[in-house]
């Protein structure tokens, strides 16, 4: 009986993050776009990122939805902080954009607040 209520826990942990309406967010994101040539980012935001209950599901969502946004270079989120460095193109997007982005995935599961937003160092 313990064996079984392991599995079903299992189950419940990887699934937890994973749902068809996350899919369908990014889905919908990337059909939104346009296709152009990769951004080239001259400005930095940091966010906390709120709602996330798992590293893989709810942190890969987010950076993956955030990496395939027009504009934006890279993101990444340290999961222990729940903060997140998104490199961008001013241009392109804005960091309120950014911010909507991540609070449209999943139905407004995660939460976003900007920290900081300063032009990006770039060395030669």
């Amino acid at each position: 009986m313990k064996k079984f209520f392991l599995f079903i826990f299992t189950i419940f942990a990887l699934t937890a993050c994973n749902s068809n309406d996350e899919a369908k967010s990014v889905s919908e994101e990337k059909t939104n776009q346009e296709v152009v040539e990769p951004a080239v980012a001259n400005t930095v935001a940091e966010l906390n990122i709120s709602g996330m209950t798992c590293e893989f599901g709810c942190k890969g969502a987010i950076e993956k939805a955030l990496n395939k946004t027009k504009g934006i270079q890279e993101a990444t989120i340290d999961f222990e902080k729940t903060i997140a460095e998104v490199k961008f193109d001013d241009q392109i997007i804005s960091s309120e954009k950014i911010v909507e982005v991540i609070t449209s995935i999943n139905e407004g599961a995660y939460g976003a607040e900007l920290v900081s937003v300063s032009p990006l160092e770039t060395t030669l």
